[in-house]
Formats: C-alpha cells, sequence, structure tokens
C-alpha cells in the first residue's frame, strides 16, 4: 500500500511539475483566441464561376451546419466563421438558385455573430491597385455589417501572398481598421518581420500586423511571446470549407491540454484586436515598403494590364464630372450602381488568383521530387499537338475568365467617361462644331482650369500644341525647344537625348543595352533553379511545381539568349506639329524572332519625349522576359519610384529580409538623379512591372542596390508555372512618357507622371448651343503633387465624398476650392469608411482648408 501510495506521489509531482513548466512557458497568457478561416481563391482550384457557386451553396451550406450543431455549448465555443466581405456578398445575394430559407439562415447567423467578415474583400495584389479602388474594396465588409447593425470590422486578412505595398498601413488606419494578419504559403520566401509589430506606413500611421509564415497561426505562441493573448489563425486550404465539429473540439481540447488555466474562446479577428490593443505593447515598428515576390506574374497579360491601367482615370473623369455637372445645374442621373460594378471588376482583376492551377484544372503536372516531373509536360513541339487537341482549353478558359474583370471594368468605364463628356460638350453655349477640353486633374494645364474645362469654336486655335519641331532627315534627328533626339537604325535605338536647357546627354550609349530597345530574354534551366534555390523555402514539391519551371531541358538544348530589334528602318515625319521617329523591325539574322515597331514623339512645346512600342509576339510554354530598356547616363545614380501611394528610395525604404529589391510595380514612374539632383524620369502608361540597374526578373535578392542608372520595364514574362498564364501571344502596344529634371524632388517625378496618366480629355460635338458658359473651373487645390481620388455620390451613406490624396510627399495646409455654383456649407470628416471624425469644417467662399501629412488621404462629406 505504501508503495502504492508513493507511485500517485511521484505521478502527482511529475504532473504538477510538467503543469508548472507549461504555465511557465507564457506567464503572462490568459487567453486564445481561435479565428476559423478558409484561404479564398476566386479561381485556382476550379473556374472562378464554379468557385463562386461552391460557396454559394455547398460550402455555406457545411458552414451552417457546423453552426447549427455547436448552438448548445457554451458561447465561447460556438462556432465563428470569418469571411472575406466579397464572397460574403456573394453567398447573400438573390442569385438563380438561391433560396430564402438558405439566404434567411444565413443572414441570422452573420446578425448573431456566427458568420462574420473582416475589412477586406479577399487577398489581393495591392502593388498593383491604384489608391481609390483599394478604399472602394474596402465597402463590400462595411456595408455587410451596416446592412446587419453589426460593428464595422476592425481587422483584417490576407494569405497567400508573401508581401504587401505599404499603403496597406496608411489605407487601413485610415479607414479605421486597427489589426491586420499576413499570412505567406509555404513554399514562397517570406518577409523577415516580428511575430507581432507595428506597420509604419508612408503617411506615419501605424498599424498593429502579425505575419505568419505559413497561412495562419501556431495553436501556441512562440516562446517570447509576453502578452496576455494569443491569437490562433486557423486556416484551412484554398476553397476547401469549414472545418467539422469534430476538428473545432480537438483544437480547443489540445489547447486545453497543455494550458488548461488558458481560457479559449472562438471569436473573430476584432476580439484579438481588441483584447491585445488594451494592453501597453512594447513591439518593434518596422518602416518599410514590402514589394510583393509574386509581381513579375500579372505581366503575363500584358492586354489585362493595360486596360487596368485606364480604367480608374475613366472612373475618375466619369464621378467627378457627373458631380460638377450636377452643380453646373446639368442634371444627371446617377451612376452608383454602373460606377460600383466597374470598381468591382477592377478588384476582381487584382486578385491573387489569375487562372486555374495546371495541375488541378487539367491534372497535366504531377511532381515527383522538387526538381523531376511525370514526365508528361514538354516545351517542343508535342505542346503544341496538346494545344491543337484542346487539352489546355479548360486552363486558357480560367485566364480569359480573369481578364474579363479588366475588360468588363474597362468598357463600363470608358462609357461613363464618354458620356459624361459628350453631355458636358453637347451643353457648351456654342452652336454648331465646337470643342471641348476637360481637365481631370485639380491643377491648370495648358490654360485650362483645374478640374475644370474650356471650350472652343470651330475657327478657335485650340491651346495644345505650339512651336514646331525640325527633323534632320539625313543624320536621323529630330528636335524641339527642349531636346534633340538621335536615333540609331543599327540598334534599334536612341543614340542621344541632349537636353538643351542644360546641354547635358540623358543617354548612356555605352551601355549594354540602347535607349528604348527591346530586349528579349530566353530563359535556361540554369536561371530558373538559381531562382528557385533563392526563393522557395525547402524541397516542396508542390513549391517546385507551381513555382518553378517542371521538366525543363538542359542548357545545352535550351540556352540563355538576349536578342535585340537590331537593324530597323528609320522614317522621320511631321504630322500634326509632332516630329515622329519610327523604328520599323522585321526579324533577320540572329535578333529578335518577331515584328517589333517603336514610335518616339517630340511635341513642339512639351518638355517630355513619347515612346511607343509595339511588338507580336507569338506564344511559347518556354520561359521568356521582353524588356524596354531606359539606360540614363547619370553617374552616383539614385533612384526614386512612384508606388500607389507614396514615393519611395528602393534602398532605403525597402530594408527588410525576404521581400525582392529585384522587381515591383512603379504606379507612378521611376526617376533617377545624380548628386545635383539633375536627372530624368520615365512613366510606363500600360505596364507597371519595373527592375533598376539590370533586368531583374528570375533574381531574388533582398539587399540588391541598383549602380547603374538604367531602368527597366517588362512587357512580357511567363514566370509563372501555374495559375497565371504559361503562355500568351498577341500583337501588343505600350506608351512610356520621358522627361529630364534640373533639381529632384517627389514633385517632379509625381507631378509628371499624373499628367501622363490623366491627360486633357479632348471632345469634338457640333450640337446646339447649351447653356453652359465657355469655360468653367471645377475643383482646384493649393498645391500641385495633391489628387482628387472621389468626388461624387458617397458610397456609405449621403451627402457628396470628397476626397484627396497627398502623392508628392510634403506636409502642410491644403486649400480644396470648389465650384463656385456650389452649394456645400459644411465638410464633415470620414474615415475611408465613411465614419465621422471629429467635427464639421465650416466651407467659406466655397473653399475648405486642412492640414494634410505626406501621402495621407482625406476624406470629407459634403453637405
Amino acid at each position: 500500500m505504501k508503495a502504492l501510495f508513493s507511485f500517485f506521489l511521484f505521478a502527482f509531482i511529475g504532473v504538477h511539475t510538467a503543469f508548472s513548466q507549461q504555465q511557465s512557458d507564457y506567464p503572462n497568457l490568459q487567453e486564445i483566441i481561435v479565428v476559423y478561416k478558409t484561404h479564398f481563391d476566386i479561381g485556382y482550384t476550379k473556374l472562378a464561376s464554379e468557385v463562386v457557386h461552391g460557396y454559394q451553396t455547398t460550402t455555406i451550406d457545411k458552414a451552417l451546419n457546423v453552426v447549427e450543431k455547436s448552438k448548445d455549448l457554451p458561447p465561447e465555443q460556438q462556432f465563428v466563421w470569418t469571411i472575406p466581405g466579397w464572397p460574403m456578398k456573394k453567398i447573400l445575394e438573390n442569385w438563380n438558385g438561391q433560396t430564402q430559407e438558405r439566404r434567411d439562415k444565413i443572414l441570422n447567423a452573420f446578425k448573431t455573430g456566427r458568420f462574420v467578415v473582416h475589412a477586406l474583400p479577399f487577398t489581393m495584389q495591392t502593388e498593383l491597385m491604384e489608391p481609390e479602388g483599394l478604399v472602394r474594396s474596402l465597402g463590400y465588409a462595411s456595408k455587410l455589417a451596416r446592412d446587419a447593425r453589426q460593428p464595422i470590422p476592425i481587422a483584417a486578412k490576407m494569405t497567400d501572398v508573401p508581401s504587401h505595398s505599404w499603403i496597406l498601413p496608411t489605407l487601413l488606419k485610415n479607414a479605421g481598421v486597427n489589426f491586420l494578419h499576413l499570412g505567406c504559403n509555404a513554399g514562397s520566401s517570406y518577409a523577415v518581420v516580428p511575430t507581432l509589430f507595428w506597420w509604419q506606413g508612408p503617411d506615419g500611421s501605424r498599424l498593429l500586423t502579425m505575419y505568419s509564415t505559413s497561412y495562419g497561426s501556431e495553436l501556441f505562441p512562440p516562446g517570447d511571446w509576453k502578452h496576455k493573448t494569443w491569437l490562433v489563425m486557423n486556416m484551412r486550404s484554398d476553397n476547401s470549407g469549414p472545418p467539422s465539429p469534430e476538428e473545432v473540439k480537438k483544437v480547443i481540447d489540445d489547447i486545453h491540454a497543455k494550458l488548461p488555466n488558458v481560457k479559449v474562446t472562438i471569436g473573430r479577428l476584432d476580439d484579438f484586436s481588441n483584447a491585445i490593443l488594451k494592453e501597453k505593447l512594447d513591439i518593434p515598428v518596422v518602416k518599410s515598403d514590402m514589394p510583393d515576390s509574386w509581381i513579375h506574374g500579372p505581366m503575363c497579360d500584358p492586354v489585362g494590364v493595360k486596360l487596368s491601367r485606364e480604367t480608374l482615370p475613366d472612373l475618375a473623369i466619369a464621378e467627378d464630372l457627373h458631380t460638377l455637372l450636377n452643380i453646373w445645374n446639368v442634371p444627371q442621373k446617377s451612376i452608383t450602381t454602373p460606377l460600383a460594378d466597374a470598381y468591382e471588376n477592377s478588384m476582381l482583376y487584382y486578385e491573387h488568383t489569375w487562372g486555374g492551377a495546371l495541375y488541378w484544372v487539367t491534372k497535366y503536372l504531377t511532381p515527383k521530387d522538387h526538381l523531376g516531373y511525370v514526365d508528361n509536360w514538354k516545351y517542343d513541339s508535342s505542346w503544341e499537338t496538346d494545344l491543337k487537341n484542346g487539352r489546355f482549353n479548360r486552363l486558357q478558359a480560367s485566364w480569359e475568365e480573369h481578364t474579363n474583370y479588366a475588360r468588363n471594368a474597362n468598357a463600363i468605364a470608358t462609357s461613363l467617361a464618354k458620356d459624361q463628356l459628350k453631355t458636358l460638350v453637347d451643353n457648351v453655349n456654342i452652336a454648331g462644331q465646337k470643342t471641348v477640353i476637360f481637365n481631370p486633374l485639380p491643377w491648370p494645364r495648358k490654360g485650362i482650369p483645374a478640374l475644370g474645362y474650356k471650350a472652343f469654336a470651330k475657327t478657335t486655335p485650340l491651346p495644345l500644341k505650339g512651336g514646331t519641331p525640325v527633323i534632320q532627315q539625313g543624320k536621323n534627328i529630330i528636335e524641339n525647344k527642349y531636346f534633340t533626339v538621335k536615333l540609331d537604325a543599327q540598334k534599334g535605338s536612341i543614340a542621344s537625348i541632349i537636353n538643351k536647357k542644360t546641354n547635358y546627354e540623358l543617354v548612356d550609349n555605352k551601355a549594354a543595352h540602347g535607349f528604348a530597345q527591346i530586349l528579349y530574354q530566353q530563359i535556361s534551366v540554369n536561371e530558373v533553379r538559381k531562382y528557385d534555390s533563392a526563393y522557395i523555402r525547402g524541397t516542396k514539391e508542390w513549391a517546385f511545381a507551381e513555382l518553378g519551371k517542371p521538366n525543363m531541358p538542359s542548357a545545352a538544348e535550351l540556352p540563355y539568349k538576349e536578342l535585340h530589334n537590331n537593324n530597323c528602318d528609320i522614317k522621320l515625319s511631321l504630322i500634326d506639329k509632332d516630329a515622329v521617329a519610327t523604328l520599323s523591325y522585321q526579324p533577320n539574322g540572329d535578333n529578335l524572332r518577331f515584328p517589333a515597331t517603336t514610335k518616339i514623339v517630340l511635341h513642339g512645346d512639351e518638355p517630355y519625349m513619347d515612346i511607343e512600342v509595339t511588338i507580336d509576339k507569338p506564344a511559347t510554354p518556354k520561359p521568356e522576359d521582353v524588356w524596354i530598356c531606359f539606360p540614363f547616363k547619370i553617374s552616383d545614380p539614385q533612384f526614386r519610384v512612384g508606388r500607389n501611394g507614396s514615393v519611395i528610395d528602393p534602398v532605403k525604404d525597402i530594408n527588410i529580409g525576404g521581400v525582392n529589391r529585384y522587381m515591383y510595380a512603379a504606379d507612378n514612374g521611376v526617376g533617377v538623379f545624380g548628386p545635383s539632383g539633375a536627372g530624368a524620369a520615365v512613366c510606363g502608361l500600360d505596364g507597371p512591372l519595373v527592375s533598376l540597374g539590370i533586368p531583374g526578373d528570375w533574381k531574388f535578392d533582398n539587399t540588391y542596390a541598383p549602380k547603374k542608372p538604367a531602368v527597366y520595364y517588362n512587357l512580357f514574362n511567363n514566370h509563372w508555372s501555374t495559375n497565371y498564364r504559361l503562355w500568351n501571344g498577341g500583337k501588343w502596344t505600350y506608351r512610356f512618357r520621358v522627361w529630364a529634371f534640373e533639381k529632384y524632388d517627389d514633385a517632379s517625378l509625381i507631378v509628371p507622371a499624373f499628367e501622363a496618366r490623366y491627360p486633357l480629355q479632348v471632345v469634338k460635338s457640333d450640337s446646339k448651343a447649351g447653356k453652359l458658359p465657355v469655360e468653367k473651373k471645377g475643383i482646384s487645390l493649393s498645391r500641385k503633387g495633391v489628387i482628387v481620388t472621389a468626388f461624387g455620390e458617397n458610397p456609405d451613406g449621403n451627402g457628396t465624398i470628397l476626397r484627396v490624396w497627398e502623392q508628392a510627399g510634403k506636409s502642410g495646409n491644403c486649400v480644396v476650392t470648389l465650384p463656385v455654383e456650389s452649394k456645400y456649407t459644411t465638410a464633415m470628416p470620414v474615415n475611408l469608411r465613411g465614419e465621422k471624425m471629429g467635427d464639421a469644417i465650416k466651407i467659406v467662399n466655397h473653399a475648405l482648408s486642412f492640414d494634410l501629412n505626406k501621402y495621407q488621404p482625406k476624406s470629407f462629406v459634403l453637405l
């Protein structure tokens, strides 16, 4: 008996010691909040239409079943399922086949907190998105919450994409969001940041951010966790639906088995945000951009990217002009619905899945190991046979399904803008043929008022072009008052650009690639495997199947090559007061294997040149890149990149591990300058993907700093082995604008870039005379570099929304002057989701004044 007692005593002491040790691992931990969510891909596992239908039916029905089975459990154990805003909107829609019974159950679960949304619509490639498009993407979750009389979510989640533009902390904090969880997929290189940190945006906003190196977070905190609350971000894999009741119970049991005195709550991201923000958080501040290491992917689709780049400027024109016409007493019907549809399609184009997975959608590829693949994927004529026989029809349909979002958004935006411009010109008080020029930016240009217009009768010369450039046929030279440009037929490039104001040469004619020359790279297995080794974590079979090129032939069979448009024909001409040099290339010798045309345009009195490139490229599954090269002649170069919502120094502002410094999106161009501050800039109108110093696809490094003063815009790549287009061919045109400056500041980059992307709108009509005068001012701002991103019907309630966004890196007072016909008396400050922030500002003499920090958005409801 004594021996038995001793056994139980020692057993008790052992258990107590183990328990004490477990508790002491996290001495401050009081509660673990478990958040259940499934990773949402619109596409990838199936066609996008099939994924959405699955969420509307089997997925939500399973979730309702889990809710029902947990209803008698203690409140903290009842199932809560977190859903992104956009799929929840689709689930609740009255789609064909929806039943009222199901919809009522879903609504009840939402209203009672069993289904919840987080602030974002789904995972996006945020680096590609315009600021206002990001703002509108927050409206799905906030509208659902308002309609259900639930609190607007204050936490957000994105999964899979490894890293994001640092517009995110600016966006979310200025929208009233307090917490963001980011989870990287398990195969990609991840951002090297603390588990919990303040992510400081370019405007100074600090957003509490948790980063996980997998989709979700572990069941228990890391050993150095000092906080009272831990978040278990319980993520199920792509479109796999909710967990079973048994899985939910097992998580609770597993936590209690190790930490019996810690409270376990099944809840929301908001619950974790509220709990941890009550603590005094001594955590690091990360002040860094985090370029998306997937960013090469979108340029597999030049058509969609070009359309998407045109869409947001057209939507701004349509909304601004619609509001102004109403103010000018030209009544307009509401455009709220088509405007919202266009923003929705634009947002869907930037969702992170751009098509089906090769092996899930076609069952074509099965990985064997990290460098060997089942021998059914080829780069030779067998691929062409499979293509002709329709083996890839479903895969290609998934790609087209995605590009259609860009097509739909652009079609709506173009139609809305044309309708508003036609209404404007038809209502101007000039009879017969007339031309109206509308300025979509809030500062005057060419004598056209800020966000206003000026009309001209048939016989009145337009103020668009002055002076006449010169062409020198025998010397292949074109020039205007600002530049002398010499062409090189043999190299298919610009040999020289003399800035006539400073007499500086802008072109490095000793560089490996010519200025405005096309560079084609044929990629070998050596480059592919080097990238794989630098980027992919471990030896995961699926990661090598999706991120590396399977079954690549040897470098001897498919060697690395660089090809150019050498030996071009040159034609110089004067066209409507423009000097146009055309370099025409047809395949010859060992040079570029497809036709290409480059046009260089000098305007009579404009301090910039426009370059237009057209390529006619065949499709191939062999890995390839196409670039246009801009090697500048600038010593000791520094770079500035116009990102979405800020300007960055890529050497200083990308300062964490695990992200890529070789490629990123330049929303508003790149500036290059030397020690004196003098330099030049280039802005791609139709594609944002750039590399600095050298062509940067198939390279991955977070320590790279460009030394050569060259900018490379990517025109096409098929880097990905799944999801994005694996091959693509077509005739594509890309536009670029190049200009010089004497002393760099952010405005010298941003203002010309916006003027290129938001050109003056010229509209002609021969209608009867209307009632509008020949000239009217719209909205003007007190300084350039601040843009109006919204001026229209408030999507979050009553009144007119006015949103401005500082882009040129300057803080200080900003004055907005409204049209003299406007009847607004007050401006109510609101956040980016329409919630009131502070006291109303009086509008005095049609103007309102406020402080605006660098890169900060400010929103007002005008009443």
